[in-house]
């Protein structure tokens, strides 16, 4: 039997398309998680916006506080952080690596293994029950080396850790505390 010569390139063609179709059997599917964004403060009047930055891993929004004290003025900085989430670590052992952080900032020994975390947190009212609060006050560790309070609220979410903290002169921050934290709910 002889093969017409426009049937040859048609089997060609057919049996490469079928090499290349094997290679794709198998749909590859890749998953992204991207932490969701939250919505934008209204801060107190006295609170002034100064940055708000976004990567592909963290939202920050950023208010500067200042207040005039008896010795002059003062600040600190409110701050809501999303962080991408630590699948692979327990959530105390998460809470205890960024409190252990904000302890080192401000010149203080970290937490020892056998120390319990719940000395050092406590939960947060009209937030979800696994927020916790933590605050502290030391000296900062780089110049100028002042005394130091940050009050900090970590928000375990699904691939995500919010962390709301409110940092700087220990008097503003005395002052802004209560302000600070009823904000929360609504900074989310």
């Amino acid at each position: 039997m002889r093969i017409g010569s426009s049937i040859v390139p048609g089997i060609s063609a057919l049996g490469v398309t079928a090499v290349l179709l094997a290679g794709c059997s198998k749909p590859q599917v890749e998953t992204y998680i991207i932490p969701p964004m939250p919505p934008r403060l209204k801060a107190p009047d006295h609170w002034r916006e100064v940055a708000t930055s976004a990567t592909m891993s963290s939202e920050k929004q950023r208010f500067e506080i200042e207040l005039a004290l008896e010795e002059g003025n003062a600040t600190a900085l409110a701050t809501l952080t999303v962080l991408p989430g630590k699948g692979d670590m327990t959530r105390e052992e998460y809470l205890r690596i960024n409190v252990n952080r904000w302890r080192r900032q401000l010149g203080m020994d970290k937490l020892a293994e056998e120390e319990s975390l719940d000395d050092h947190i406590s939960p947060v009212v009209g937030m979800s029950e696994a927020t916790r609060l933590v605050d502290v006050n030391g000296t900062l560790i780089e110049p100028p080396f002042l005394p130091s309070r940050t009050v900090g609220v970590l928000v375990p979410r699904v691939n995500a850790l919010w962390v709301y903290k409110l940092s700087g002169h220990p008097e503003v921050v005395g002052q802004e505390r209560d302000e600070f934290i009823q904000l929360l709910p609504g900074w989310r």
